[in-house]
């Protein structure tokens, strides 16, 4: 029988289960990118919107569809300082968390990351963007970057830009902590 014409998958010749030959596999249909669900993205410009207007700035929204298993949309932002990262994630977790789920932020010493389920924020402090360039996680994903009025503009993967580094920091991590004693 020619099962590259009749549907069906090839059956092993003891008939217990079913192998694909080669052919099928090969005649299958590549998996469709996910398509992105409205309210996610709607979400996720919202967010964007709003750490703009709480002064964040470059500000971009990352789309990396089925690259990325953990959430549909990845938004970058830059703050001042440590006060200004407090008070936006502060008023993150009033504005945006849902009832019933946990407020997660992990802040470090250059980068905050806060988990809204299918959107998660990158925050940084002092030129760390550029330090760990997170965006080049999914360097064929689709990029929006936030201009001061509040419009999005998608960039191509290959005209990306760089992110700025700034003069007080350097591209080593800081150096562990150590007991006293040692």
């Amino acid at each position: 029988m020619d099962f590259r014409h009749s549907g069906h998958t090839p059956v092993s010749e003891t008939g217990d289960f079913h192998t694909p030959s080669r052919e099928f596999l090969l005649q299958r249909e590549t998996v469709p990118q996910k398509e992105t669900d409205s309210e996610p993205r709607d979400r996720a410009e919202r967010m964007a919107r709003f750490l703009q207007e709480k002064k964040a700035h470059s500000i971009w929204i990352l789309v990396p569809g089925e690259a990325c298993a953990y959430a549909d949309f990845l938004i970058f932002g830059d703050v001042e300082h440590e006060r200004h990262r407090d008070a936006v994630l502060e008023q993150l977790d009033s504005q945006f968390s849902r009832k019933g789920e946990p407020f997660r932020s992990e802040k470090g010493h250059f980068w905050t990351l806060v988990d809204f389920g299918d959107v998660v924020i990158h925050l940084f402090l002092n030129g760390g963007r550029s330090l760990y360039r997170l965006e080049d996680l999914f360097p064929s994903a689709p990029l929006l970057l936030l201009d001061e009025k509040g419009h999005l503009e998608t960039i191509a993967p290959e005209h990306r830009p760089i992110p700025e580094m700034t003069e007080n920091i350097s591209r080593r991590p800081p150096p562990p902590l150590r007991h006293p004693s040692v």
